[in-house]
């Protein structure tokens, strides 16, 4: 989050409320931590960076969802941990019937 003062939640309830600043502040939060683990379980670059805008797409969509059990960033991980494991699954049977 830009503002460390801000505690988690008020963060997150402006994202709730579509607060575009906080999306931005968001997405330069944490797209590159996103990015580099989503490269690290695709191992392509190209492919990290698309995953990882699809990843930010299901966090603006979901984050009514977020409940506050974890942090938001492990939500955000976990978010792109899965987004990796569906990529994975659809690029190796793309590659089988090739």
């Amino acid at each position: 989050m830009a503002d460390p003062e801000e505690p988690e939640a008020k963060f997150v309830e402006r994202l709730v409320q579509r607060d575009e600043r906080a999306f931005s502040e968001l997405v330069r939060t944490y797209e590159g931590r996103v990015v580099g683990l989503v490269a690290r379980m695709l191992g392509s670059q190209a492919e990290a960076e698309e995953v990882a805008q699809e990843v930010f797409i299901q966090v603006f969509k979901a984050i009514g969802a977020f409940r506050g059990d974890s942090k938001l960033s492990t939500w955000i991980y976990r978010i792109a941990i899965n987004h990796c494991k569906n990529r994975s699954k659809y690029l190796k049977v793309r590659h089988a019937g090739e």
